[in-house]
């Protein structure tokens, strides 16, 4: 999946991050919200740069937004 992103988020730092990301996601099929996903995934990782991750991730349709006040699937 990170293949499928754009070049300024396959390297590193940025390629690890989003793939505990996927991870947290996968684990929780039920889907997160925000919040929850900057908790677990920890690593000093900001909002905004957690949502510029989760908006690349939405793009290549690996995530679903679903409109439920920010919950991801």
């Amino acid at each position: 999946i990170t293949d499928l992103l754009a070049s300024r988020f396959q390297g590193h730092p940025h390629k690890e991050t989003i793939e505990r990301i996927l991870k947290e996601l996968h684990m929780n099929r039920e889907g997160m919200y925000v919040h929850e996903l900057l908790r677990d995934v920890g690593g000093g990782l900001s909002r905004n740069k957690c949502i510029d991750y989760l908006n690349a991730l939405v793009q290549t349709e690996a995530v679903v937004r679903v409109n439920k006040k920010g919950h991801l699937m």
